[in-house]
């Protein structure tokens, strides 16, 4: 006998399917946690409210896209599951799922109607949370679905910004190749090129250059990236930044004087 089978015997001599642990979650939220999507039919079947939601408005759709379940993501929605409710802090079944890198439950979500630019309370989107991340091919997926690209934080901070901070330069490229503003800057004026040279992230300062990133810009404390660099003692990512800044130079003077 399986566990769906278990499940139903249970239900059949008596047990309670609605009955809830100290975090008001369902059987069903433990089901999709855990992927167990014949024992979610079940359940819902018995009369289980497919949107319960947990002490933290979770729903089992959220528990299943945060762990990666795509089918049970699936099923879920086609038993009546929202993709549109949210969790306390804003955050949809597609957030999760993008900031954990499941691409299959994205596919599905964003397949039945998920907003890909929806935001949390902080204002970060599905993108930004992949972004921050690492994870590439949810990164494209969003994109290709319709993700704002220079979608901003609540302190400015854009999807390419968090891409630079964090040391991805692959999502870096894939951002700016679809539009993302290289220069754009956080509330304190720090841009994605002066927050690489801070870090030490070479790759990603190759690509921002690459793409004319601007060597002179400076924050709200007058240091452009260069003054980052030398401050964090990356003398190596100073004067690489400092030939991209003769060299921008040298041409500015060569299309003035021509």
């Amino acid at each position: 006998m399986n566990r769906a089978e278990v499940c139903k015997l249970l239900i059949q001599r008596g047990a309670n399917p609605d009955q809830l642990n100290a975090e008001r979650a369902t059987l069903l939220h433990l089901a999709a946690t855990s992927g167990a999507t014949d024992v979610g039919e079940i359940l819902c079947q018995a009369g289980v409210n497919v949107n319960a939601v947990d002490v933290m408005n979770r729903t089992a759709l959220f528990c299943a896209a945060r762990e990666g379940h795509a089918e049970t993501c699936r099923k879920l929605i086609q038993m009546g599951g929202s993709v549109v409710i949210a969790k306390t802090n804003g955050a949809t079944p597609l957030a999760v799922a993008a900031e954990s890198g499941s691409v299959g439950c994205c596919q599905v979500l964003l397949e039945y109607g998920s907003d890909p630019s929806a935001t949390r309370s902080d204002s970060a989107t599905p993108l930004i949370l992949a972004c921050q991340n690492g994870h590439f091919n949810v990164c494209e997926l969003l994109i290709k679905q319709g993700a704002v690209v220079n979608a901003c934080m609540s302190d400015k901070a854009t999807p390419l910004f968090i891409a630079a901070q964090e040391g991805h330069s692959d999502i870096c490229k894939l951002l700016l190749d679809n539009g993302a503003l290289v220069n754009a800057a956080r509330d304190d004026g720090a841009t994605p090129l002066i927050v690489v040279a801070f870090k030490g992230h070479h790759d990603c300062l190759r690509v921002l250059l690459s793409y004319r990133a601007d060597v002179n810009m400076v924050d709200r404390r007058g240091k452009n990236a260069i003054d980052w660099a030398m401050h964090a003692k990356r003398e190596d990512i100073a004067e690489e930044l400092r030939k991209a800044q003769f060299v921008c130079c040298s041409q500015c003077i060569y299309q003035y004087l021509t």
